[in-house]
């Protein structure tokens, strides 16, 4: 799409998708647009949904408390993980 139709959401009018018998179907009659607040982008490690946990260390309290302490309120807070990939990793990095 030319970037001119890319500046409102009046461009997704023009946009249609091939059937299985060669038609043409306007974009409208498969999907619907909805409004709303959302994040500009989503950030990803490979094909899945990634997110970036930044925090800093109370004096005398180490990396390893820290960790463990924001893994606990996660299962406490967030719905059971699925099963990880096998190339799936953890990093860790401390921000100054």
């Amino acid at each position: 799409m030319l970037p001119q139709f890319q500046e409102h959401t009046d461009g997704l009018n023009m946009i249609y998708l091939k059937s299985d018998s060669g038609q043409l179907v306007p974009l409208s009659a498969v999907a619907k647009l909805v409004l709303d607040a959302g994040p500009q982008s989503i950030p990803h490690s490979g094909q899945l949904p990634s997110v970036t946990i930044s925090f800093a260390l109370r004096p005398g309290t180490s990396l390893g408390q820290a960790t463990s302490e924001i893994e606990d309120a996660a299962r406490a807070t967030l719905p059971a993980p699925s099963p990880a990939p096998s190339r799936a990793r953890q990093r860790c990095s401390r921000i100054p």
